[in-house]
């Protein structure tokens, strides 16, 4: 009676669907632990502003009121006062307790957004859009004759200036140097297909390679063919074009979908919520840069102690060796 295709029928009535077919950009995953990224995303930039205008305002509030708040309140916001809270003016608690309040629930949600940060991008984040692919400078794979193709697409014609023409495409998709243009279906099966061949070689220690850009490079419709005598013609046309409106028909295609991607899942060491110590490389470079920050600060101050110390030293050798040769001709 009917026949799904990606093409039009010669033959018979057409009902068009509204299936999400077309091409997709399949992109190498970047295999590029991340450290930094891990520490600077959890808050946006403008939430790292009010922590530096915090700081600022507590040197500033330091220097102006220094009766008002004698003791350095960064000190005492980050690593508490020797002097006990009894003891200290009131404008220095009720200030130091809003703030403490303040940097608690920021210091709580920075937790909890690096910990997430660091079980789900361990690597470089996935590219999204094909301006930031543009950017990446990745070079593109495409077979003889496809760079005519993509300056046929203004969208697409962005993709000339990194493309690779290649006579034997199709024998190269497995290589991770490179991004290929292929139809979404077929990508995902080749991802698939190596996540499959990487966890039977190695195990959990396998990697996705390969990803899909979210941003489609084209879209296309299949096409229901029905026979000429098919009676309920108009009825079915208007059932076809309710399950359009409504979504049905692609939430059922992507329920199918999501079924398929759970048989498919394996549980690869890189993509488990479970932290390991190279998880945590991030932590370990903000530790060595505290100690040796710290061990700096140390070498610096003893060095200008020893100077000051050998200076006072000098000066009063000096003023007492002028005295005595002034006393000398004197007498």
């Amino acid at each position: 009676m009917l026949t799904r295709n990606f093409f039009r029928g010669p033959y018979g009535e057409e009902l068009l669907l509204r299936d999400t077919f077309g091409g997709c950009l399949l992109v190498p995953k970047s295999q590029k632990r991340n450290f930094i990224y891990h520490l600077v995303h959890p808050f946006e930039f403008d939430t790292w502003i009010v922590i530096a205008a915090i700081i600022l305002l507590n040197l500033i509030l330091g220097l102006i009121f220094p009766i008002a708040f004698p003791h350095n309140l960064i000190l005492i916001l980050l690593f508490g006062d020797s002097v006990a809270d009894h003891e200290q003016t009131r404008w220095t608690r009720f200030y130091c307790f809003a703030c403490t309040v303040f940097l608690f629930l920021l210091s709580e949600a920075y937790l909890a957004k690096a910990i997430i940060y660091m079980t789900l991008t361990r690597y470089a984040p996935d590219m999204k859009t094909l301006a930031e692919f543009s950017a990446s400078g990745i070079p593109l794979l495409i077979p003889l004759g496809g760079k005519r193709v993509l300056n046929n697409s203004k969208l697409m014609s962005q993709l000339v200036s990194n493309s690779v023409e290649d006579p034997y495409f199709y024998f190269h998709l497995d290589s991770n140097k490179y991004a290929y243009v292929l139809p979404c279906i077929l990508g995902q099966q080749l991802i698939n297909r190596q996540v499959k061949d990487h966890y039977l070689r190695h195990g959990r220690e396998g990697k996705r390679m390969f990803y899909l850009l979210n941003e489609w490079i084209e879209r296309s419709y299949g096409h229901m063919t029905i026979q000429y005598q098919f009676l309920y013609y108009a009825r079915f046309e208007q059932a076809v074009r309710w399950l359009g409106d409504t979504g049905l028909w692609d939430k059922w295609l992507n329920d199918m979908q999501i079924k398929y991607d759970k048989e498919m899942q394996y549980e690869l060491r890189d993509e488990s919520d479970i932290l390991f110590l190279e998880d945590l490389v991030s932590v370990w470079y903000v530790v060595a840069g505290g100690w040796t920050v710290s061990a700096l600060a140390f070498v610096v101050e003893v060095a200008w102690n020893c100077l000051k110390k050998n200076c006072k030293r000098w000066i009063q050798r000096c003023f007492s060796m002028r005295f005595f040769s002034f006393s000398s001709k004197r007498f």
